[in-house]
């Protein structure tokens, strides 16, 4: 499964990380609809050790299902290749 495929599989992916990934204590992750294609990923991640990631991103989903990525933002609107 490519998580960035579409944005329920996005939503799978954030609200699923916890069960894939053990080292991972606690994540406040919300993903949150502004239409059927944007969304806000707002919350933090904690690992064990207390390492947090603080978490703030503006997602765009391609309404046409042959582009497989989103385009992803900070903040400031400027854009980031995903990995």
């Amino acid at each position: 499964m490519n998580p960035l495929r579409s944005l329920p599989e996005y939503e799978i992916f954030v609200y699923t990380l916890a069960q894939r990934y053990p080292l991972l204590r606690r994540s406040t992750l919300v993903v949150a609809r502004r239409g059927a294609a944007i969304a806000l990923l707002n919350g933090e991640i904690e690992w064990a050790g207390g390492i947090r990631l603080v978490v703030r991103e503006k997602l765009s989903f391609p309404t046409s299902s042959t582009i497989a990525s989103p385009r992803l933002t900070r903040a400031s609107s400027s854009p980031i290749s995903p990995s």
